[in-house]
């Protein structure tokens, strides 16, 4: 009876310690995309690929390891390709200011009356070809000692050089309006424009449309400039 009682307090023990062992084999970590299981033989070094789920057998050993750790290092730069085909020619770009003028002077009376536009003070030619422009800036201090007020046009104006043809204003149906009188003197007015008037040669100036009926007389320098652009 003795011995029967022995014999089963080892078999209590020897369970106890194989159910110890069995729960503190290794647990195969959080399952991962990015990571691969398994069994390694110690014995034998054979190798099988399990889930993260797994238990490995006694005689096996648990591992593990990041697949995006089996990348290997960054080759070596390719040779250069080839040069693609040219691409076409674009179009030719403006070539900017093709020419510069001033112009300076005295202006002499207005007459009062007039259907047209008259220069007033010096001109200047310029030429252009029919992709050209011209633009400009000028202003002239402008008055009268007749008693009124006199009311006109001004503007830039041009012409055939050479000729006594009728001007045209750089604006068309829009020039500026101008007033002066005896009592409030001089009053300076600054036309700035652009035209395209084709090929030629052109006189360019300030101009004066002085339709009242009180002269201008009383007038001092005007200054300007005008530049050659291409369209």
């Amino acid at each position: 009876m003795k011995k029967f009682s022995l014999i089963s307090f080892v078999l209590v023990i020897t369970f106890m310690f194989s159910s110890m062992a069995i729960a503190a084999k290794p647990q195969p970590p959080t399952p991962s995309g990015t990571v691969i299981y398994g069994c390694y033989q110690k014995v034998n070094g054979q190798l099988r690929i399990v889930s993260a789920s797994s238990q490995c057998r006694p005689s096996e050993l648990l591992i593990s390891w990041n697949i995006v750790g089996l990348q290997g290092p960054a080759g070596p730069t390719g040779p250069q390709g080839p040069a693609g085909p040219a691409g076409p020619t674009g179009p030719q770009g403006p070539t900017g200011i093709v020419a510069t003028s001033t112009f300076s002077g005295s202006i002499d009376t207005i007459s009062a009356s007039a259907n047209q536009f008259v220069f007033a003070g010096p001109t200047v030619n310029v030429t252009t070809t029919a992709l050209q422009r011209i633009t400009g800036a000028v202003q002239a201090p402008l008055g009268t000692t007749t008693s009124g007020v006199a009311s006109f046009n001004y503007d830039l104006c041009y012409r055939t050089a050479g000729t006594s043809d009728a001007l045209t204003n750089f604006t068309g149906a829009n020039p500026s309006s101008g007033e002066v009188s005896d009592t409030a003197g001089r009053l300076s007015f600054t036309a700035a424009a652009s035209v395209a008037p084709g090929a030629g040669t052109w006189q360019v100036g300030y101009c004066v449309l002085n339709s009242g009926t009180i002269d201008l007389n009383n007038n001092d320098m005007v200054n300007g400039w005008v530049i050659v652009t291409e369209e």
